[in-house]
């Protein structure tokens, strides 16, 4: 009987579907919801083309005894790195910045653990960041099946829709969250864009209102609603909300840019010019041309 030559059979790449042994592996894997721990200690391969030599010599026993023996610290790393160690993970990546990283962990712990919703919704969150939507839609929803009130969902959904433009749906979203908690200043400021969008003027600036009684020295707020009075042609209150905003931050040249031009749209060319000058101080090249032609060359 012709020996068989075992270097030739090992050298010959290892496949799923033609490895018996690997299938040993992978059924014991199954059982015990360990699958997942192989794509990151990656002994299989390994073992798959160490095994089928064992199984060509006929032993079946001890290609699965050294199946299981080359794969035990794969079972015991994966007995020790749990859920949330792998979550901690995905956390840590995604405030890095390294969103493709983060929604793999996050990924990963939803493989142990499915259907925690903490996870779920740091998943939406990242697919989110990494602009996809419809997956990012399919993980909040879920985490609303599981708790209907999860503000951060609602928000989340929301926010996709506005991604897409879809003003109407974000609107129903972000009603929700406001009736969940009705001071959810996010929802709120959202709820005053759409109405901006949509020329509401008035329910916009009932948005803003709503927000600076809950948080006094929101610049956005005041910007916001500066600029929802100024596309309404109240020029004056336009004035007074963006000196708020810029005397809350005085770094937000924005705020000072539209005061300047309500000034101007209610000829008051003195305190535009002001305002011009000091942005040009500031860096602003923009503001040139505005004062060669209304304020004179300086």
């Amino acid at each position: 009987m012709t020996k068989p030559n075992h270097s030739v059979i090992a050298r010959r790449p290892p496949t799923w579907q033609s490895v018996t042994t690997a299938k040993i592996t992978l059924q014991y894997a199954s059982r015990t919801s360990l699958l997942h721990s192989f794509q990151t200690c990656l002994p299989v391969r390994q073992v798959a083309t160490e095994c089928r030599v064992v199984y060509f010599l006929r032993e079946k026993f001890i290609a699965m005894t050294l199946a299981l023996a080359l794969l035990l610290p794969c079972l015991l790393t994966a007995q020790t790195r749990s859920a949330s160690d792998i979550y901690g993970e995905g956390v840590r990546a995604f405030y890095s910045g390294d969103y493709p990283t983060a929604l793999q962990k996050y990924s990963e712990a939803l493989a142990l653990k499915p259907n925690t919703i903490g996870y779920l919704y740091s998943r939406g969150l990242t697919y989110q960041k990494l602009y996809k939507d419809s997956s990012a839609d399919i993980d909040f929803q879920a985490v609303i099946k599981l708790n209907p009130k999860y503000l951060d969902a609602w928000y989340g959904l929301g926010m996709v829709q506005m991604d897409q433009k879809n003003y109407d749906s974000a609107q129903g979203f972000f009603s929700r969250a406001i009736l969940i908690s009705p001071g959810d200043v996010r929802s709120l400021h959202q709820l005053g864009l759409i109405s901006y969008y949509k020329h509401k003027y008035f329910d916009a600036i009932g948005f803003y209102d709503r927000i600076l009684k809950l948080s006094p020295d929101d610049q956005w707020a005041y910007y916001q609603r500066g600029l929802v009075k100024f596309a309404d042609e109240d020029y004056v209150g336009a004035a007074k909300d963006f000196s708020d905003s810029y005397r809350i931050n005085p770094e937000n040249t924005l705020a000072l840019e539209q005061r300047a031009l309500s000034y101007l749209r209610n000829n008051d060319l003195d305190n535009a010019c002001l305002d011009w000058n000091i942005l040009l101080k500031m860096g602003n090249n923009r503001v040139r041309e505005n004062i060669n032609l209304y304020c004179g060359k300086k």
